[in-house]
Parts: structure tokens; C-alpha cells; sequence
């Protein structure tokens, strides 16, 4: 059943809806959202804000790491539910500060074991740079990802090509304008550089420790 409230409310398979619309089911989906047509634009779903408490305005959102939009992943705690999980947009650098300047960035957040408290776990700067582990921008990385595991045994990341077969291959990196280039930079925990691997002439691989550079 569906009923509109006198407050603007609508709750549908419920009677008091708890947020302005209110959507309960029993059965495993309760919402399908589909487009047919033959242009190949696909179905979307559009979350939006105004910096205004005006219905109907259209007002920049000035402050920076503001959200504008948020998904929510709740489960039931025996009394509610909890929030577990969220993707969430923010204003970037600087708030909006016109019509052709609004930056924003995306986090994703999940719960830990032990604990009933979201954390951020992944962002997507405005730049496009990948942030895993770490709230903090480490410099001019466009993936960075960070473990903070004292435990031995525990590692940042793990690449692995699974073909099981004599022409699967690992990691290629690449870089220079091939004549040369910084392949790999090796740092301390500060950032400190300790050794690299470098190549120039072309072809010639250089493994550089700390006197080197």
C-alpha cells in the first residue's frame, strides 16, 4: 500500500514513513529503476543539493568538504538500524566557486570487525588520484595506497597475475619520454628517498642506492 502524509510525507508499505519517502518491503528488491530505449542512454539516478533552504533554488555550495550526496548501507542492530557502510560526494578544494568551477571528490567508507563505527577506507580526489588507507594527500601520487599494520607479514599491496601459464606476466611499469625515466623510487616511511631504479640512453637500467642519488 502507499498513503501521502498532510506534512508531504509518502510512505509506501508503511504507514509512518520515517524520512520524507519511506519504501519498506519484505521481498529482496524493493525498487527497480528502468529506461528502454534505443538511443543507449541507460537509466540514472540523480542526488543533488542547493545551498538553500528555499525550495526550488539553485545557490553554489561555497564551503569546501561539504557533502552534496550520500548512499547509505544499513543493517538492523536488534532496537534500529546502523549505518555499515556509505559512498559519499564532497565539495573539493575551495567549495563551488562558480558554474565552471566546482571540483569534488568521492569516499567510501566500511565498518571494521569489533566495531559499529564507519571509516573512511578509499577516496577519489578531484584530481582523479586514488587514495586507499589515507585521508592525507602523500604529494604527486595518482594512486596511493597506505597500510598502517605494524603485524609482520602484512603488506601495502599485492599484485598477482593468476593465468597459472609460462606467458602470464607481472607488473609492467613505464615512464620517461624513452630516453629516460625514474622507474621505481624507494622511500622511508618519511618520504625519504633511499634508492631507485632509473633508466637512460634508452635501454640502460640504472639500480641506485643512497650515494648514487
Amino acid at each position: 500500500y502507499a498513503a501521502i502524509f498532510d506534512q508531504g510525507s509518502i510512505g509506501i508499505g508503511t504507514a509512518s514513513p520515517a524520512v520524507q519517502f519511506d519504501m519498506r518491503s519484505t521481498s529482496g528488491f524493493i525498487y527497480n529503476i528502468r529506461y528502454t530505449t534505443a538511443a543507449g542512454t541507460g537509466a540514472g539516478l540523480v542526488l543533488g543539493q542547493s545551498n538553500n533552504a528555499t525550495v526550488g533554488t539553485s545557490t553554489l555550495i561555497s564551503s569546501a568538504d561539504e557533502s552534496f550526496g550520500k548512499v547509505f548501507f544499513d543493517a538492523a542492530n536488534g532496537t534500529g538500524f546502523t549505518t555499515l557502510a556509505s559512498i559519499t560526494a564532497f565539495t573539493g578544494t575551495g567549495g563551488h566557486a562558480s558554474s565552471t568551477d566546482m571540483p569534488a571528490y568521492l569516499t567510501f567508507s566500511t565498518t571494521p570487525d569489533g566495531s559499529a563505527t564507519r571509516a573512511e577506507r578509499m577516496r577519489i580526489n578531484e584530481n582523479g588520484e586514488v587514495w586507499i588507507g589515507s585521508t592525507t594527500d602523500a604529494g604527486n601520487f595518482t594512486l596511493q595506497v597506505r597500510q598502517t599494520s605494524a603485524s609482520a607479514g602484512v603488506y601495502a599491496a599485492l599484485l598477482r597475475n593468476s593465468g597459472n601459464t609460462s606467458s602470464s606476466n607481472g607488473v609492467q611499469i613505464t615512464c620517461g619520454d624513452n630516453t629516460s625515466g625514474m622507474l621505481i623510487n624507494f622511500t622511508r616511511n618519511d618520504l625519504t628517498q633511499v634508492g631507485s631504479i632509473s633508466f637512460s640512453s634508452g635501454t640502460t637500467t640504472a639500480y641506485n642506492t643512497t650515494s648514487d642519488i
